[in-house]
Parts: structure tokens; sequence; C-alpha cells
């Protein structure tokens, strides 16, 4: 256990009020720093704690510990609170010794001092003040620093005769609120030795996780330019170089917290320097050629960072701009040919890139510097959620890891890269400590605090289920069972296999989920779909395998941006299972260059690249509507690899459909009703037209004869079990007739005579 994990472990005794084991621990980090003399000083702080209401912090280094206070005026209304930095100091007879320390002891007050400033609010009454409890020498040193004592700037203390209740006023003798013990507790961290206080700044920064998903050429970059920047005294000198960027990713990185990291990193004294900093462009909110100029001509040593290449401009699609994206990015190429007073960075994703690089290859020439960023994956997450658990002292057992690691894979197959961030370890962390502090039993007593697999689990109930899907085989009986459609469940059968071999084997062949689906309304498009996610599911390359199906009037909205955001939250509602757009052609309308149907097809394909591992896309709706859709829009068609031809059921399989449901729903057909189905179905098959619902239309069909069933039951007819299943010749011949009337198809009967 290292010098800091003692101070940490005894911090963490005094919040489950275990101060003897609290004070052994400090002891243990007085001994591995060689002040044991300083025992003697802690021994006594012990001994009158047990007396007293009062809080304190163990620091270890620039301070021995903070006393922590709370205090009030006589009406109990306004509160306040102390910190004492207390430091514990020998002092010679000539009253000199630790003088170096003495003066440490002031600069660290002033210290804390300005970081109460900077954290808190201005409402908030917090005093610093020190105490200094000394042995030996008792008026030398008093004389010394008489000043600062009289002043109250030092409560002073010999430690023959030292009294903790003598030197606070008894206004001051509460303990504080457990939530200003943590914040005074995170103080510790600004009174340890520079360069120790930077690496645990570092550790609990997210400058380690960027560095997890950064690439080595970018870490070596960095690398390259400490020297430079280091000894170069001047702005114009350093921005003058060619640094200008390009972060390609998944939307899954931070970019300006990037370009942060990179500044701090390559040159940390330019960050006292206010004309210096890091600025976030959005360029799809550009509305005109001369804005932009103007934006660019502006900025001067700043850090530019340009988000949303993939995304189409707002102004052009309401035609309101005066100029292409492929301008745009021309005007900037040639301001970047004699811009020396920024550096510009580029955050896209590489598909974006190489189409704007092909569309205008002098970009290559402006940003040399190319870096391809990681994704988090689950053991990034992993690690964060044990070194968060590490942190507040506690152990996780094996299988709580191997839970923890399975729920961070479900996330990762189930969220969109932006969303699969370290922030889900952080929360998971405390999730799991709290259920292990409901669930009181005996590992709370232990020395060490464990978390089990049962805390895991109480954490994660909500989203996530250890429960497997259902075996393939039994899904694959239920899509077997379906009437007709032998072609669509040949090419899913095989797929599957396909799909499942290529898991099996680890191969590193790219494999697509999406597919068109293309057939009449009622050809069981959505019932196929629905089978498909469980299958997925089964196989393991879904997460849910659930099915997210939306229209054009839930995507296309009449505000600029509000169908970009839509579509957005619909693919995150799919994430893990499929997104069904069903009568997709509808995004489409050529004569309408206004209409933001276009605008989905374009997020759309921009988000695809990000779901691919993920999450399956199914483009659905009728036949010549989807070809015409799909020859108008060739970037789509490239990511739809599997096609599915849902051909109309004929009256066989329309009278099976029919058949099926009349049975599940518990009711029979006389023989003669049968017989009357039979021929009406092949009637309809052969006169329907294109608005024919085939599986849709045996619903609707069946809805309309239980209706005149229960009305010939109800009112004219014995209730009986029988006559309550048995549907007769005569319902179906009024449905019949119900039918044709309603479709203009019924037969009038012909008048005999004069008109």
């Amino acid at each position: 256990m290292n010098n800091w994990d003692l101070i940490e472990k005894a911090n963490q005794k005094l919040t489950e009020n275990n101060n003897s084991e609290a004070f052994k621990l400090y002891a243990s980090f007085l001994d591995e720093q060689n002040e044991g003399w300083k025992k003697v000083f802690l021994g006594e702080i012990h001994d009158q704690l047990s007396t007293l209401d009062l809080n304190i912090v163990f620091t270890g280094f620039n301070a021995d510990l903070l006393l922590l206070t709370e205090t009030k005026d006589k009406d109990d209304a306004d509160r306040g609170y102390i910190i004492y930095l207390v430091n514990f100091l020998v002092v010679t007879e000539e009253g000199e010794a630790e003088s170096e320390r003495f003066e440490k002891i002031l600069q660290n007050k002033a210290e804390v001092e300005l970081i109460l400033e900077e954290v808190l609010p201005n409402d908030r009454d917090i005093e610093v003040k020190n105490m200094i409890i000394a042995g030996d020498g008792e008026n030398p040193f008093v004389e010394h620093n008489k000043q600062c004592i009289m002043n109250d700037h030092i409560r002073f203390a010999m430690l023959e005769d030292f009294q903790l209740i003598d030197l606070l006023p008894a206004d001051e003798l509460d303990m504080v609120s457990s939530d200003f013990f943590d914040f005074a507790h995170s103080l510790t961290v600004y009174l340890q030795p520079d360069d120790f206080r930077k690496k645990l700044e570092k550790e609990n920064s997210n400058d380690a996780q960027i560095e997890d998903i950064s690439p080595t050429d970018f870490l070596k970059f960095i690398d390259h330019l400490k020297p430079i920047f280091s000894t170069e005294p001047k702005l114009s000198n350093i921005f003058g170089l060619s640094l200008n960027m390009v972060y390609i990713n998944q939307n899954n990185v931070a970019p300006f917290d990037i370009a942060s990291y990179f500044l701090k990193s390559v040159y940390e004294d330019v960050l006292n320097d206010k004309r210096v900093e890091v600025i976030r462009y959005r360029f799809n909110e550009i509305e005109s050629a001369s804005d932009f100029s103007s934006f660019l001509e502006e900025q001067r040593w700043k850090i530019v960072v340009i988000e949303n290449l993939e995304y189409q401009l707002n102004a052009e699609r309401l035609m309101q701009l005066d100029v292409s994206k492929t301008d745009l990015v021309q005007i900037l190429c040639d301001f970047l040919e004699r811009n020396t007073k920024n550096i510009f960075i580029l955050s896209l994703n590489k598909t974006e890139w190489e189409k704007q690089e092909t569309l205008n290859p002098l970009l290559r020439v402006c940003f040399q510097h190319i870096f391809h960023f990681k994704q988090y994956n689950e053991n990034h997450l992993l690690n964060y959620f044990k070194n968060n658990l590490k942190k507040k002292h506690y152990s996780i057992s094996q299988d709580a890891k191997d839970l923890a690691k399975d729920y961070f894979h479900f996330l990762n197959r189930q969220l969109a890269p932006r969303q699969f961030q370290p922030i889900l370890s952080t929360m998971l962390s405390r999730e799991v400590r709290y259920y292990n502090a409901v669930s009181a039993n005996e590992q709370q007593f232990l020395d060490e605090k464990w978390i089990t697999k049962i805390d895991v689990m109480d954490a994660i109930k909500d989203e996530y289920s250890l429960e497997k899907g259902r075996p393939l085989n039994e899904i694959m009986l239920n899509l077997d069972q379906l009437v007709g459609l032998e072609s669509v469940k040949q090419s899913i059968k095989e797929y599957a296999a396909f799909v499942k071999m290529t898991k099996l084997r680890k191969s590193d062949d790219e494999v697509s989920l999406n597919a068109i689906f293309s057939g009449n309304p009622g050809t069981g498009k959505t019932t196929v779909a629905s089978i498909l996610g469980e299958i997925y599911k089964s196989i393991g390359v879904l997460s849910k395998g659930h099915v997210v199906t939306v229209k054009r009037h839930d995507i296309v909205d009449q505000f600029i941006g509000y169908t970009a955001r839509n579509m957005k939250n619909f693919i995150d509602q799919a994430r893990g299972g499929i997104l069904f757009i069903d009568e997709a052609y509808a995004l489409y309308k050529k004569d309408n260059e206004r209409d933001f149907g276009q605008e989905a097809i374009d997020t759309l394909v921009a988000e695809m690249e990000n779901i691919k591992d993920s999450t399956c896309v199914i483009l659905a709706g009728y036949p010549d509507l989807m070809a015409n859709f799909l020859n108008s829009n060739p970037g789509l068609s490239s990511r739809f690899p599997h096609y599915l031809r849902f051909t109309d059921y004929d009256d066989t399989a329309l009278s099976q459909i029919f058949y099926k449901m009349v049975e599940s729903a518990d009711y029979q057909l006389d023989n003669s009703a049968i017989t009357i189905l039979n021929t009406f179905f092949a009637r309809i098959t052969k006169e329907k037209t294109k608005h024919f619902g085939n599986a849709r239309e045996c619903r609707n069909l069946f809805e309309k004869l239980k209706l005149i069933h229960a009305s010939r039951i109800i009112y004219s007819e014995e209730i009986s079990t029988q006559n309550l299943q048995l549907i007769r010749k005569e319902d179906v011949e009024k449905l019949i007739r119900s039918y044709f009337k309603s479709t203009n198809n019924y037969e009038k009967p012909r008048r005999v005579g004069f008109m």
C-alpha cells in the first residue's frame, strides 16, 4: 500500500466512525515518511477527539491534518465553517528551527483560500486558519512569530499543555455536515507535493481517458512538440507552424476536450495567456459564405475545432446559402494558406473525410496531421469502474467484474458511440455502492468492503437482464409456421446461418444486417422483421432484438434541424435492435427541394456507419416506389445489401391465414361457411387492386365477422357454448355482402321493367 493509499484509507475509516483504526493507519504513514516523532502529537489529538464532537481529515504532507468546525450565531440563523490547517512542529531554543516549514504553512493557507474563492459560491462562509502544536522552546518561538499569533492568524499551543477545547471558542465546537467533510477531503489533493499532486490530478481527470482512445501517432506528435513549445517564447512562431489537424472518429470522442488536452500537454504555460483558448464551431450552422469568412478573419491565437461536416448545412436546406459545402471548404483552405495566427482542427468521420478530400485535394495539404481516434470499449469502462471503486476503498469480486463487463458490452452494442462514454462507469460505481450499503450485510464490518455480483445485478436490473432470448430452433419454428413467404423464409435462414458461422469463426469479414423489404401492405413485412430481430439476438449480433417502427410523419418535421433530431432519436431508440422504416419511399419527394425528407435520408446515411455493428435498419414499402426511391438515392443502395421481395398471398394462403385467426380466437366455421369463404378468397385475389391489403384484409374481415356473429347470437339466438363458438353460413354471407358494398364491388340487383 503506497503512502497516498494509507492516507485515503485512514480518511475512509474516519467516515465510518472507526477513529482508532484511522489513527493507526495514519501512524503507519508517519513511519513510512520517517516522521515517527509526530505520533506523540497524533496520540494527543486522538485522546482529545474522543470527548469532542469535531471532524478531522488527514492530509499527510504540506499539513498534518485538517480540523473542521461549524460556527453559528445565537439565533442559529447564520452558519459558517472553519478549516484549520494543523501542523506539528519541533522548535529549538533559538526559535528558528522549522522556519522554512513555517513559511510554507502560511503559503498553504493562502493557496487554500484561493481555491475556495474559485470553486465555491460567494455566499459560502468558509474561513481558513492555521493551528500549530509545537514541542520544546516555547518562548523563542512565540516571540519570533508573535505578530501572527496575536492577529489570530495562527492558533498556537505547546504539546505539554495542549487542549483543543481551550484553543477553540465555544461556538466552534460543532461537527460539520457530511457534504462539507467530503469537500474538505477533496482539498487534501492540493496539500500534496507538487509532483505528486500533478500525478494525482491527472489520474482523476479525463486525461487518462483521452489517452486510452488516442492513437499512438497523436501522443508521439505531442511528445515531439513539447520541447519546441517549451523553448519558443513567441506565440506567432508557435502558431505559425503547420499544426492543423484532423480528428477522425465516429462521434465517440469530445474533440473540444482532446484539443484542450493537446494545448495543455504541449504548452502548459500558454494556459496563462488569456488570448489563447480552444473554441468550437459547428460547420452545419454556417448561414453564408461572408459570415464564414468573417468568422475566420476574427480569430487570433485560437485553436478552432470545426465539427459537423457530415451534416447538410441548415441554410442549404432552406436554399438560403449562396455557396455549396465544397465552396465553403475551399474558403477555409484559402484562409489557411495565409493564416499564421490559429490552429484549426476538423472533427468528422472517416467516410466524410475521404469524400471531402476527394472533392478538394487541397485539404490534405492544409491538414497534414491526421489522427484516427479509437472508440471506448467495455474494457476501458470496466477499468474506470474498478478504479472508481478502488478510490472509495472497495474491492470487487471476480464474478461482479464479469457481470459489469457483460453489462458494458451490452451498452456498447445498444448505445450510440457518442453515448458510450466513461460517465457510464462512474454512474454504475455509484449505484453498486448504494446497493452495497442498502444490503447491510456482514461484509460492511470487514476490513475490506466487497462489491458482489448481487450488488451489480441490483444496480443494472432495470436495463439489463441475464436471461437469454429464445433458442434459435424455436424461433425458426415460428418462422416456418408463417403462411406462404417461402422464398423470404429461405433467404432469412441462409443469411442467419452465414451470420452465425461468421461469428463462430471470429472472422473479420464485415457483415451487414440492413435490408430492403419490398412488398404490398399486409404481406408479412413487420411480422418477419420481429422474428428477424429475435433471430439476430439469439445469434448474438443484436443485444436486444426489439423493433422500432416509424413512418415519414414520425420523422419529418417542418422546422430546420428537427427532422435530423427526430431521426437520431429513433436510431437511438433502435440501438441493439431493428429500425423499421415503413413506406420509406415517402421520405423522398423529388419535386419539392425544400422538403425536409432529404434531411432524414442524409442523417440516416451519416449515422449508419456508427450503428453498423449494433443495429439493423430495414426500409420497407411498395415494390415500384421502393425501386424508384433507391434509384434516386444511390448512397442508400450500397448500404442495404439484402433485398427481400414479399409477394402477394394467393387465395389458398389467404384462406389459411383467415382460418388460423378463427382457430386462435376459439371460433369454429361450419362446412358451408368454409365453402363460401374459399370461393370468396379466390374472387378477391383475382379482382384485387394495388391497394389490396393481403393478410391485413383477412384481419379486417375477421373483426367484422365477429361483430356479425355476436349480433346474431345476442339478439336472435339462444346463448349456448356451441352458438358462442360456431360461425354459420349466414354470418359469412352477410360479411361478403358488406365487403363488396364497402368496396363498391357489390353487384346491385337488376330492375325489371322501365326506369
